[in-house]
């Protein structure tokens, strides 16, 4: 299995399924990763995700709509919806510092 440890061979698979987020600034994959995660485990409908987030209904569906474009098919695999899930789990408290930190340190983006 190559030169990967435990801890290296499961952060390779959270990056493989959380890829298209990567691109993203810390603040938009935080809020996007966030809305995914409300879709995962409160219901993907635009008022659950809103209700989840404490959001207005209106920018719950244009999350939706960012965070279907950017995973299309995994959404309707249950086995992919529950990776993304564990996957997000682990991840989203280190995404929420490096948003927090890209907020205080505009330039270090």
């Amino acid at each position: 299995m190559g030169n990967r440890t435990a801890n290296g061979d499961g952060a390779w698979k959270i990056e493989r399924w959380l890829r298209p987020l990567a691109q993203l600034t810390p603040h938009s994959r935080l809020l996007l990763a966030e809305t995914l995660s409300a879709m995962l485990e409160a219901g993907d409908g635009p008022k659950a995700v809103a209700n989840a987030l404490g959001i207005p209904r209106s920018t719950a569906e244009h999350r939706i709509q960012r965070v279907r474009c950017l995973f299309g098919e995994q959404l309707a695999d249950r086995n992919a919806r529950v990776q993304l899930i564990l996957a997000l789990r682990y991840i989203l408290p280190r995404w929420r510092r490096e948003a927090a930190y890209a907020r205080k340190h505009p330039r270090a983006r």
